[in-house]
């Protein structure tokens, strides 16, 4: 492509590309769908009074492909993404969520339902439009091309969405398309119970008993010489007691979160990394919130501030910060809870956006 050009462009997304792949024998299908694409730009640019109006480039990568449209916003007009590129679905719904007014965004699919479900309507929604590739000759594409105006060199200027429908259009594709990880049923139930201030400690027993991860974790906890019990522990209820709600709701909420993302693999993503980082925010965010006015505390106060066994000039630290008193946290609202929840976005950005989170993250 040359600085110069001016007419319409096509970035078609493709896995092969090169003249060494397309010889192979079974890329037969590749190279009769780009000699169509092919065909249908050289028949609108033989029918227009100045040519080219129409012209195509070919990408094998995602990212390059929305660099192609980022970089050239009133030139593309339509992006071709066969299914047959590993990145072509979470392209699509990048694109979908960022593109110009002017651009359509066509999946080449092999077959007709090979997108379905929630993923093909959120797609649809963004204006992807699905076509099975095997009838994607010269003539549909050209017709394809026409019906979108692709050949109209005189189309009104394209303009790029707004940030808030950038917004509007991100969160409507992660609903619509990603199942994130759900946290164990265990962890809202003690989230609950934590909130309820006399709260029976056989309750937090019951909820804990059903659940065998949650159990073993508390047990272990229980057993580390960091506590100095005297006795071999072994059943679970005596080891809630000895420990006290406030580590037990430690454990379930770290456990919870790191069991919860184990499913999420997506390359640069460190689910232990994550869990480290943000269980030691929560217990930061319970620390600074924890209320140093001696005068007004609770037994259960009292209770709290010593399991927590900070040392006298830690104590002395946290009530000359006095950012307990300027948090005014709500009733319900748990600072451990928030700070390990902190970096959630960094969690939907690995599981709902496969091989984008090292690029996004690094920039």
């Amino acid at each position: 492509m040359r600085a110069e050009e001016m007419h319409t462009l096509i970035v078609v997304g493709e896995r092969a590309i090169t003249a060494q792949r397309l010889i192979r024998t079974d890329e037969k299908d590749t190279l009769h769908f780009l000699s169509s694409m092919m065909g249908a730009v050289e028949t609108i640019n033989a029918e227009a009074e100045e040519a080219p109006v129409i012209g195509y480039t070919l990408e094998a990568d995602g990212a390059q492909i929305a660099r192609r449209v980022r970089g050239l916003p009133q030139r593309a007009r339509m992006v071709m993404l066969s299914t047959n590129l590993p990145t072509a679905v979470t392209t699509a719904r990048l694109l979908g969520i960022n593109k110009p007014s002017g651009l359509t965004i066509v999946l080449a699919c092999r077959e007709k339902r090979e997108i379905a479900g929630k993923m093909r309507d959120s797609l649809e929604n963004l204006g992807a439009v699905f076509l099975e590739r095997h009838r994607l000759d010269a003539e549909a594409i050209t017709a394809l091309l026409k019906e979108h105006g692709i050949h109209d060199s005189a189309a009104a200027e394209s303009e790029l969405p707004s940030p808030v429908e950038l917004q509007q259009r991100l969160e409507q594709d992660v609903k619509n398309t990603v199942d994130l990880p759900v946290l164990a049923h265990v962890f809202q139930k003690i989230t609950l119970l934590d909130q309820e201030q006399d709260s029976a400690m056989q309750s937090w027993i019951d909820v804990i008993k059903t659940d065998p991860l949650s159990s073993a974790q508390v047990i272990r906890r229980a057993r580390s010489p960091a506590y100095g019990f005297q006795s071999e522990i072994t059943e679970v209820g005596k080891a809630i007691v000895l420990l006290g709600k406030d580590e037990v709701k430690q454990i379930v909420v770290s456990g919870a979160v790191k069991s919860s993302l184990e499913k999420v693999t997506e390359k640069g993503f460190s689910v232990d990394a994550y869990w480290v980082h943000s269980v030691a925010v929560a217990i930061t965010a319970r620390l600074l919130s924890f209320p140093m006015d001696m005068g007004r505390w609770s037994p259960d106060d009292k209770k709290r501030f010593d399991d927590l066994a900070l040392e006298d000039d830690v104590a002395a630290a946290l009530t000359d910060c006095g950012l307990w008193s300027r948090l005014e946290l709500k009733e319900g609202e748990d600072p451990f809870v928030g700070g390990g929840m902190h970096d959630v976005g960094k969690v939907i950005l690995a599981h709902a956006y496969p091989a984008c989170f090292l690029q996004c993250w690094r920039n």
